[in-house]
C-alpha cells in the first residue's frame, strides 16, 4: 500500500511537467497503483478475519484504508491527464 501511495505521489509531480506521450504513461502508472491499492485492500479485508492478534488486525486495516486515498488521487490524475490530452 505504501508503495501505491509513493507512486500516485510520483505521478501527482511528473504529470504537470511531461509532453503528451510521457503523461500517458503518467495516467497509466497511476492507474497501476490504484489497482494495485484496491485489490490489497481486498485480500486484507478477506484475511482480516482470520487475524486473531487485535494489533495486526488493526495495523492491517490502517493499511486498507489508505486504499481509498491512493484511488481518488489515481483518478484526479487520470482525469487530469485526459482533459490535458483532450485540448
Amino acid at each position: 500500500m505504501r508503495t501505491a501511495l509513493l507512486l500516485v505521489s510520483l505521478a501527482e509531480d511528473l504529470w504537470p511537467a511531461g509532453n503528451r506521450t510521457v503523461i500517458a504513461d503518467v495516467a497509466a502508472a497511476a492507474e497501476a497503483a490504484r489497482a494495485a491499492a484496491l485489490t490489497a485492500r481486498l485480500n486484507i479485508e478477506v484475511n482480516v478475519k482470520g487475524i486473531t492478534d487485535p494489533v495486526l488486525a488493526e495495523e492491517f486495516g490502517a493499511a486498507a484504508a489508505i486504499a481509498d486515498t491512493v484511488a481518488e488521487r489515481a483518478d484526479a490524475i487520470i482525469a487530469a491527464v485526459r482533459a490535458e490530452i483532450a485540448r
